[in-house]
């Protein structure tokens, strides 16, 4: 696939049409890529920068918020399965098993698409119960 073939490209281009022309940034499709995900240009992680969740609420995409933490501000990733790093495994099982545009902010994480919120709503309407089951099917299918 050549760099400008992407999924991100695609995806960035199909943002942008959304866009009203006076809210179009002023850069080429790879420089937005680069700067509307976590990852730039490469990586597979659909993780958007702040920017990237700023262009995708403009242009109306839809979108499915779920906490980071739970009533008494703790996180609600504080289980057995989540240790002492938890973040950084959360942001590893958030880039592998969310295959869609998907911004971690201080409180929730915002997903832009239905069909996987509705998967998320299948697995008890938590991202953490989503991630958790998504990680089992993905060990097992490696046995």
């Amino acid at each position: 696939m050549s760099s400008q073939n992407t999924l991100k490209h695609q995806i960035v281009a199909a943002i942008f049409d959304q866009l009203p022309s006076d809210q179009r940034p002023p850069k080429t499709i790879d420089k937005m890529v680069f700067s509307w995900f976590e990852t730039g240009r490469h990586g597979d992680s659909l993780r958007l920068t702040l920017e990237g969740k700023k262009y995708f609420d403009i242009a109306y995409i839809e979108s499915y918020s779920y906490p980071i933490f739970d009533r008494d501000n703790n996180t609600i990733l504080n289980t057995k399965y989540f240790h002492d790093n938890w973040f950084n495994k959360f942001v590893l099982l958030l880039g592998r098993f969310l295959n869609c545009p998907f911004h971690i902010g201080n409180e929730k994480v915002t997903v832009y698409d239905g069909k996987v919120a509705m998967m998320i709503g299948l697995h008890g309407g938590t991202l953490i119960d989503y991630l958790i089951a998504q990680e089992k099917i993905y060990d097992r299918q490696k046995q």
